[in-house]
C-alpha cells in the first residue's frame, strides 16, 4: 500500500469539512419564519441535536488526534512548512516509509527545478509534490532517465502530484517539479518535495 495522494486529500478535506452540513439538523434552519415567527421545537429535538453535535466533535477531536501523531515524527524538514505538508509526510511514515530527499523551491507558473538522486534496486519509491499556496492549481512531477526519457509522471490537474515506482536496478533519475498552472502566474509560490521509500 502505497501513500496515494488520492487517499490522502480524501482524509485531510475529511478533517476540514467533517459533516458540516449535518452538524445542525435541519429543524435547526427552521426556527424562525419569513418575517419572524418563532417556530416550537420540541426539547426531544434539542436534545438530539445536542447529541449529534457532540458525537460530530468526538469524531473531529479522534482524527485531529491522529493528525497530530502523524505529524509529530521527529527528522529535519523543510523550513516553512504547514500543516497538509507534515499531514503528508506523516501519513507516508505511519505507512511504514522513510523519508529520503526533502526540498522546496518558489516558482512561479511554468517554472520548475530539478534535482538528481540514485535510486536503489527492489527499493519502493514515493516522490511527493505539492504546494500549499492555495493559488497554485496544478504540480507535475516528471522522472527522467539518463537518456531523457520519461521514466515516471503525473501530470494530472491538481495541486498534489505522486510517482511511484521499484527500480528493477540502481540508477540515476532526475526529478523534474513545475508549478504548471497558478491563480498568480508571476508570483512565486512555494512547491514541496519528498521523497519517501519503502526496503
Amino acid at each position: 500500500m502505497d501513500c496515494s495522494t488520492n487517499i490522502l486529500l480524501r482524509v485531510f478535506q475529511y478533517i476540514v469539512i467533517l459533516e458540516i452540513t449535518n452538524t445542525r439538523p435541519k429543524q435547526t434552519f427552521d426556527r424562525w419564519r419569513p418575517g419572524g415567527a418563532w417556530l416550537s421545537i420540541s426539547k426531544f429535538q434539542l436534545i438530539k441535536q445536542k447529541k449529534h453535535k457532540n458525537k460530530i466533535m468526538k469524531k473531529t477531536f479522534y482524527f485531529i488526534a491522529i493528525l497530530i501523531s502523524l505529524s509529530s515524527f521527529s527528522k529535519a524538514q523543510p523550513s516553512g512548512t504547514g500543516f497538509t505538508y507534515n499531514f503528508i509526510r506523516g501519513y507516508c511514515i505511519g505507512l511504514g516509509y522513510g523519508i529520503g530527499q526533502e526540498w522546496h523551491s518558489s516558482l512561479e507558473q511554468g517554472q520548475y527545478f530539478t534535482k538528481t538522486f540514485t535510486f536503489n534496486r527492489d527499493v519502493e519509491y514515493n516522490i511527493i509534490a505539492l504546494s500549499e499556496d492555495l493559488d497554485v492549481l496544478d504540480v507535475d512531477i516528471q522522472v527522467y532517465t539518463d537518456s531523457g526519457d520519461i521514466y515516471a509522471e503525473d501530470t494530472s490537474s491538481d495541486r498534489f502530484a505522486e510517482v511511484n515506482f521499484t527500480p528493477s536496478y540502481t540508477r540515476t533519475l532526475t526529478i523534474k517539479v513545475k508549478n504548471y498552472s497558478s491563480n498568480t502566474p508571476n508570483y512565486a509560490s512555494k512547491v514541496y518535495f519528498l521523497i519517501a521509500y519503502k526496503e
